[in-house]
């Protein structure tokens, strides 16, 4: 199996995403767009990974490439290639599958609780109905037509979903490792300093470091799973 990862910034890696496809010996290639680097024509790859991103889906004034990217995705989808996408990722998805992207009601950083919304789909066998992941996100979309929402959580209601058993999104980061959460901090601590009652502080966050052993346990699972579909 051969990943490409789409990465949009130098702090948002794919974390245990690479641990994960280390073990299964999978091959993975990278685009950084932060780095100007090209796109892979799409018989070079088996599976696509979009990374996160502090941009959002209509910065194109800012980021050009964003155009490029998306005219990427859609033909990935014509390809019927198998597409993850996180956070941004997760929302360049859903924007290109024709739903609206727009600014949450309240941002969400730190490690909050989602929630299982009861749509039974073999992605997330063996997983739990609850559990708590990691969060930094001020956007959110509308769900997609045909796709089936699978997580939410108190703060934002689309949280996992996937679509035609092709693709996956996750508003949420189930691939940040200790070191990862760092950058995280290290690169973003401005946004902690915002009004929202989702958002832990960097003390907070480092508190509960811990969980991040489940957390990509988790996201193995539910890569395992998509994997089979």
């Amino acid at each position: 199996m051969r990943l490409h990862v789409l990465q949009h910034e130098v702090f948002e890696e794919p974390g245990y995403i690479l641990h994960w496809a280390k073990e299964k010996q999978f091959s993975v290639s990278f685009t950084r767009f932060h780095m100007q680097e090209t796109l892979p024509v799409h018989e070079a790859y088996d599976m696509l990974v979009i990374m996160g991103g502090p941009m959002g889906v209509h910065d194109e004034d800012k980021y050009p490439w964003l155009a490029v990217e998306k005219a990427f995705i859609r033909e990935a989808i014509d390809h019927q290639k198998k597409i993850v996408g996180v956070c941004l990722g997760s929302q360049l998805l859903a924007h290109v599958l024709g739903a609206r992207v727009y600014r949450n009601r309240w941002k969400e950083i730190g490690f909050y609780d989602v929630n299982h919304t009861g749509v039974k789909h073999p992605l997330i066998d063996g997983l739990p109905q609850r559990f708590t992941a990691f969060h930094w996100h001020g956007d959110t979309y509308d769900l997609p037509h045909e796709c089936q929402l699978l997580y939410r959580s108190e703060a934002c209601e689309n949280q996992a979903y996937v679509w035609k058993n092709r693709i996956l999104g996750l508003q949420f980061h189930l691939e940040v490792t200790p070191d990862l959460l760092e950058l995280f901090l290290d690169n973003a601590d401005a946004e902690l300093q915002e009004n929202s009652p989702f958002i832990q502080s960097a003390a907070e966050m480092r508190a509960k470091t811990h969980l991040l052993t489940d957390i990509n346990r988790i996201l193995g699972k539910m890569l395992d799973n998509f994997l089979q579909l």
